[in-house]
């Protein structure tokens, strides 16, 4: 099974309710990030293409009343994690993934789930606490530039602040050779038909893209339909921040030295460590980062791998610069058409 970093305590209390160690994992993942699910999920992270054990596990859940079933129109489910008991073990007890959602959120989820299914071998920032800890704690940022919302009370008497609301994936990359981790902030794109909200959610993380060391900013979605004008309102917002928006030559300095690490990989032959994602990725990536000044920048970076960027001095390629990095889900999210509600 793939490397997760998920707390081990959370995971033997989730065991002591009659799970699996693999079951429980996943439930850990599903519940913190979103609490919706389906049995395609957890059949990938056991790497199974179908069987009883998803059934075995829907079944436990349905039983231990941890979960209920929520089904559209063509009879296909999603489960929810919504007992309190069960957010209790993790120390979430309180946790909002409880909540009933209507169908394009839960599609968000699903959504943002199969993404950290994808990315494993990081560490996730699942909850609000853990996110707040890190940024204020480990990497010294005073509270004041991170994404907030405040909540009065029925009274209108106290409010509540509230951080990362949106409850977007946040990994952080296992640093190498001493190197500064990257920082990955994510948006879930659900179909959008403008970047309204999109432009709203990176004016509220601004503060918070322009304080970290080495930041990537990770547009998600099922369609590419929207990747090219999304980077745009990316670039445009954080220019009114003092942001300079780059030329339509220059490239963000975190995935080129990527696509140039890969590239280095495949024309040595050393693959072995490439999915079909990787290496589609790279297809493209060569094709956007043909001519020049593309092949004299990979020479030099092959030369001399510890320049200040892949473009060295160039402008729009400092390592503070956020990069804007897109990911395309290859799943079917037509589930929903009219939701109902299964008892359980």
């Amino acid at each position: 099974m793939n490397e997760w970093f998920v707390d081990q305590a959370r995971i033997e209390a989730v065991e002591r309710f009659g799970y699996s160690l693999p079951e429980a994992t996943f439930l850990c993942l599903a519940a913190l990030h979103g609490g919706y699910f389906v049995r395609r999920q957890f059949n990938s992270f056991i790497q199974r293409k179908r069987g009883w054990r998803a059934a075995n596990l829907i079944d436990k859940l349905i039983r231990n009343g941890h979960a209920k079933a929520v089904v559209h129109a063509r009879n296909r489910a999603v489960y929810h994690i919504s007992a309190k008991p069960f957010y209790a073990a993790l120390g979430e007890q309180d946790n909002r993934n409880r909540r009933d959602r209507q169908p394009f959120t839960i599609k968000n989820k699903l959504m943002a789930l199969d993404y950290v299914l994808s990315h494993p071998g990081q560490r996730y920032l699942a909850t609000e606490r853990e996110k707040c800890a890190y940024f204020t704690t480990h990497v010294g940022i005073s509270s004041e530039r991170l994404p907030v919302r405040s909540y009065e009370s029925a009274d209108r008497r106290t409010s509540t602040l509230r951080y990362f609301v949106d409850k977007f994936p946040i990994h952080v990359s296992a640093p190498l050779d001493g190197a500064t981790p990257v920082v990955s902030l994510c948006f879930v794109d659900e179909g959008l038909t403008t970047l309204s909200r999109l432009e709203t959610h990176v004016m509220q993380y601004s503060g918070l893209l322009l304080s970290l060391p080495s930041v990537r900013f990770v547009y998600i979605a099922d369609s590419d339909r929207l990747f090219r004008p999304a980077e745009q309102v990316f670039r445009r917002v954080l220019a009114r921040f003092g942001m300079p928006e780059p030329d339509s030559s220059a490239v963000h300095d975190a995935r080129l030295r990527e696509h140039f690490r890969d590239r280095d990989l495949f024309e040595r032959r050393q693959t072995s460590g490439f999915n079909k994602e990787r290496l589609d990725q790279l297809r493209q990536d060569l094709q956007t980062f043909a001519g020049e000044p593309y092949q004299s920048l990979y020479h030099r970076w092959k030369q001399d791998r510890d320049v200040c960027g892949a473009a060295g001095p160039s402008p729009g390629m400092c390592p503070t610069d956020p990069a804007f990095d897109t990911h395309l889900l290859p799943h079917d999210y037509d589930l929903f058409g009219t939701i109902l509600e299964r008892a359980s």
